[in-house]
């Protein structure tokens, strides 16, 4: 907002542009789906609305490849503009209803709808610039696949209870041909059936 309010609406589309760019191809590259642009940012889908088995570690991938790269843009305009561009991200796992909204002549386009999402935006805000912070749920399916801080409980607005948050380190180096136990027996499989 405070970028935002001193530039040319045009300057601040063209800025925006090419952030958002930068988003919608981090998170495709990963296998993820653009649910919507939010103003200053975008929400984004991994497993829905195609299941991946491994859609948490392709957002934790996602999320980290985002960050590097957002990182470069806005070294890339704090040279050349003097502005300064910083990005938080949240993510969450959970069982989500993907679908239009509204009735009849008021539908609007497909979305994610439920506690998850609202959860995931929570994430966001709570982040330090910088950052990914993850819930306990994410953090489950992502276990020894990457390096998280365990931040500990917090109140979160909208959750009865304290939630466990993690924050996003980086992947965390496998052996050639080993897989963490601990991720591979946390998640169902998904779209698996008898033939």
């Amino acid at each position: 907002m405070e970028v935002q309010e001193r530039l040319d609406p045009e300057e601040w589309a063209g800025i925006m542009g090419r952030f958002v760019g930068i988003l919608a191809e981090g998170v495709r590259r990963f296998g993820g789906t653009i649910d919507k642009f939010t103003g200053d940012g975008i929400m984004a889908l991994f497993g829905a609305p195609v299941a991946q088995e491994d859609h948490a570690r392709r957002a934790c991938h996602a999320a980290l490849h985002l960050s590097r790269a957002i990182a470069d843009y806005a070294d890339d305009l704090r040279r050349q503009q003097g502005l300064e561009l910083h990005v938080r991200l949240g993510l969450n796992s959970g069982e989500v209803v993907v679908g239009r909204v509204g009735e009849d002549d008021l539908r609007l386009d497909p979305t994610a709808l439920g506690h998850p999402v609202g959860l995931a935006q929570r994430m966001e805000s709570l982040a330090e610039p910088e950052t990914t912070y993850l819930t306990e749920s994410t953090a489950r399916l992502v276990e020894g696949w990457f390096h998280l801080t365990d931040l500990g409980p917090r109140r979160v607005k909208g959750v009865r209870a304290p939630i466990r948050i993690f924050r996003l380190e980086g992947a965390a180096p496998r052996v050639s041909g080993t897989r963490p136990r601990a991720a591979l027996s946390a998640a169902p499989l998904v779209g698996r059936g008898r033939r």
